[in-house]
């Protein structure tokens, strides 16, 4: 008898432990409730990849491509080209009347993207040019050039 009580306290505390880990990371599960009715992750990102996903696994890999690029060939972007730019654009909210945290905010960005953002397009200055054309031309033979597997089908 000893023994089946024990398997029934164990069963007990392991699904206790599963429930309670389910309850701590619910927002790997449910991004959202309405009405009481849960908006999974799965059908979240469903939809994402229906109505967008492949811009944005476009986009993906063309970053990839240009951040392997850079270090292939040894291109980077230095903090004091960053913080010119961001001195730039400071003076440039200033203008507006308003700070840089503010049109920021507006974006619903934060600086660390913005500054992300801003590595990447000196990045692709460095290593395709400044003209639109050349920059296309350039992204597209590294693009020809890669070996990308793609297995989300929007």
């Amino acid at each position: 008898m000893k023994k089946a009580k024990r398997q029934k306290v164990i069963i007990g505390a392991t699904a206790f432990g599963i429930l309670g880990l389910l309850i701590y990371y619910k927002s790997l599960f449910v991004v959202a409730w309405v009405n009481g009715r849960p908006i999974t992750s799965i059908s979240f990102v469903r939809e994402l990849v229906h109505t967008g996903g492949q811009q944005i696994l476009n986009d993906m890999i063309t970053q990839k491509l240009v951040l392997q690029e850079a270090k292939k060939q040894k291109v980077s972007v230095g903090d004091a080209e960053l913080q010119e730019e961001m001195n730039q654009l400071e003076q440039f909210a200033q203008e507006q009347q308003a700070t840089l945290d503010q049109l920021l905010e507006i974006q619903g960005m934060k600086r660390a993207d913005l500054l992300e953002q801003i590595r990447w397009q000196k990045l692709v200055t460095k290593l395709a040019g400044t003209e639109s054309a050349q920059i296309q031309e350039w992204l597209a033979n590294l693009q020809a050039q890669a070996k990308v597997s793609n297995w989300i089908r929007p």
